[in-house]
């Protein structure tokens, strides 16, 4: 019934297909002047791909288009992405004695639920992409087999979705803060029952981005072109906001470059046995970046 089936359809293989019927068409009509094709691996989670690419690359562009499934919108602004791993420390004890030690759990999880709390509220609002996210994505602490003692580290892993107003250096101190100020409460509760001054238990929290990028916003004015080609192909034509976080932030923050998503349709069934893609959408960008990318080569 006009579409194809299966894992991947969508999202991505539908646009690679597309992509390569496209690259045989440019080259027969030699209208392939100033046009790279990325391909690249593992976009959905560390990135290493578009990382490696970035590391070795000479290339200079003017304009990056991802091919994301979009339901055929200009998809040209999305949040950023922190995953920030946090190894925080307590004073170990004995269970049977819990008040002479600082449970290091308990001190994360309260501190960071503090920090969301700040993160995801009103004051980094954005008119553009609303509020940041806040994610506990993992946790781990104490040690196996040794129930009977208060646990003194542990670690987890946040993913957050910064608008433009919440920085790196914002985050990081939020969270060295509220864990250093649970931590000092704490202490003070019970500093009669612990025989150490405060300066010999606190240890300093290690933070370690393994993700850090800011967000995407391409302003419509930088692609006037592609949008009117684009009113030629469909009855209309929207620009909309991504929920998720793409390459094409990764590739604007790093090239310096105006860069958006643009692709088929995307369904409840991506990543799914049952994800499928409209050959009639494939066809319409088929045809959109034809002549955006002739027009650009020329």
């Amino acid at each position: 019934e006009g579409n194809l089936y299966g894992r991947g359809s969508c999202d991505m293989k539908g646009s690679i297909a597309m992509i390569m019927a496209l690259s045989e068409t440019l080259v027969k009509e030699k209208k392939f002047n100033n046009v790279f094709l990325l391909f690249d691996v593992d976009e959905e989670y560390q990135f290493k791909g578009v990382k490696k690419f970035l590391q070795e690359t000479k290339i200079k562009p003017e304009l990056v288009i991802c091919c994301e499934p979009t339901d055929l919108k200009i998809s040209n602004k999305h949040r950023g992405l922190f995953e920030i791993e946090i190894t925080s420390y307590g004073l170990s004890a004995h269970a049977g004695k819990a008040l002479q030690g600082i449970n290091a759990i308990e001190i994360l999880t309260e501190a960071l639920r503090q920090v969301s709390a700040e993160i995801i509220s009103d004051k980094y609002t954005d008119k553009e992409l609303g509020n940041s996210s806040f994610n506990l994505a993992y946790l781990k602490g104490g040690k196996e087999g040794t129930y009977n003692s208060v646990p003194s580290e542990t670690i987890a892993v946040v993913d957050i979705r910064p608008t433009p107003k919440l920085t790196d250096k914002i985050v990081e101190k939020l969270i060295r803060d509220e864990i250093f100020n649970k931590t000092k409460k704490t202490f003070e509760s019970r500093k009669n029952l612990i025989n150490k001054s405060f300066e010999e238990i606190f240890k300093q929290p290690e933070l370690k981005f393994n993700i850090n990028y800011g967000a995407l916003f391409c302003e419509e004015k930088n692609i006037s072109e592609f949008t009117k080609i684009c009113k030629k192909h469909m009855k209309e034509v929207e620009f909309a906001m991504s929920t998720g976080f793409t390459e094409a932030g990764i590739l604007a923050s790093k090239l310096k470059v105006p860069a958006f998503n643009f692709g088929p349709s995307f369904k409840s069934t991506t990543h799914t046995v049952e994800e499928n893609v409209k050959i009639t959408d494939l066809v319409i960008m088929h045809e959109i970046l034809k002549e955006f990318l002739a027009s650009i080569s020329q």
